[in-house]
């Protein structure tokens, strides 16, 4: 009975494993504008913070309609790696 309990367990992580979806960043090309929801996934932050961004105009966005707005990839990029460092040796150098 225990190694039927186990193989059931052991199906259902590999079902588990086969239904996970791929991130949707890997199946978009790079042209294709990123709606509000996705954009802010893809920079790992809450819809309310990419809308406050887009309120202080600090990320680039596009508005064909009013009701709608879009991103594209490259600015959300440009946007997450604003602030980069030189690096240098740093403590261990």
């Amino acid at each position: 009975m225990e190694l039927l309990y186990i193989w059931l367990i052991e199906e259902s992580m590999k079902q588990e494993k086969r239904v996970t979806k791929p991130k949707f960043e890997m199946l978009l090309s790079p042209d294709q504008p990123l709606i509000t929801e996705r954009a802010a996934d893809y920079l790992g932050i809450t819809i309310h913070a990419l809308q406050d961004l887009v309120q202080k105009k600090l990320i680039t966005y596009y508005k064909p309609t009013p009701k709608h707005l879009y991103f594209k990839k490259e600015d959300l990029d440009a946007y997450a790696f604003r602030n980069r460092s030189a690096g240098g040796l740093g403590l261990w150098g």
